[in-house]
């Protein structure tokens, strides 16, 4: 019978299961090979961690968290693939609000021609 492990539930609903120990700045995933690598890191997208919850074995939610990003992934190779590290950070809010505005601007002088 397997076990149950405590997961995160992201903004899309996706459900994924993580290794026990879940903290506000780093999950652990393990995956079985460098695609579902490369699957679970697109996954965790700026736009999935803008609201997720972590939830224990039980399925009880004892964590949530909002506005997150992923700032640094570590791999590991164990017998099972790879413990994947996803340390987690806050969104930086007025770089966000400046990306925002230049995009409008830039669209703006396209519209107008000037670009």
């Amino acid at each position: 019978m397997k076990e149950n492990k405590e997961k995160i539930v992201l903004n899309n609903g996706t459900e994924i299961e993580i290794e026990s120990g879940a903290a506000e700045n780093k999950i652990q995933v393990i995956v079985s090979d460098l695609d579902a690598f490369k699957q679970s890191y697109q996954t965790f997208s700026e736009q999935n961690l803008a609201s997720y919850q972590i939830e224990d074995s039980e399925g009880s939610v004892f964590a949530t968290y909002t506005e997150k990003c992923v700032d640094g992934v570590n791999l590991k190779s164990i017998p099972e693939g790879f413990l994947v590290t996803f340390h987690i950070a806050d969104v930086d809010k007025i770089q966000k609000a400046v990306d925002a505005a230049i995009d409008a601007y830039t669209e703006q002088l396209i519209e107008e021609g000037l670009i």
